[in-house]
């Protein structure tokens, strides 16, 4: 399916991520970048990583919007697996799109993966299916 609505969601917000799917969007994404403060963006991974490993019945597809620059890889790295269904990848530059299927395959969910990763300027921080 082809999400036509997303809703973002802070990472740090549990109990908001829990309740997302039930909100009538057709994706939720789980922010881990603009909408966490610094403070809690460790706190924020492990939440997010909670939530995608317990699936539900909804049928909403799970995204994460990645921090961007350094912080993104780990990121990345901390949520890929099977609950995941999307990444959202702010202000990234081609090559960090192009290291996606490298960490899926790395994890065992290589054959989710669509594509080479590629993504020109006009692409960026739009959401992509991993």
């Amino acid at each position: 399916m082809i999400a036509r609505s997303y809703l973002y969601v802070p990472g740090d917000s549990g109990d908001r991520l829990e309740r997302a799917p039930a909100r009538g969007a057709d994706a939720v994404i789980a922010d881990l970048e603009d909408a966490v403060a610094p403070a809690r963006k460790s706190a924020a991974v492990e939440a997010v990583a909670g939530w995608l490993a317990h699936r539900d019945d909804s049928g909403v597809q799970r995204w994460v919007r990645v921090n961007a620059g350094e912080r993104g890889p780990d990121d990345l790295r901390a949520v890929y697996g099977p609950g995941l269904d999307g990444v959202v990848i702010p202000k990234a530059a081609p090559d960090e799109v192009r290291q996606i299927p490298r960490y899926a395959e790395r994890t065992g969910a290589g054959a989710r993966c669509n594509g080479p990763g590629r993504a020109d300027a006009a692409d960026r921080d739009r959401p992509r299916s991993a």
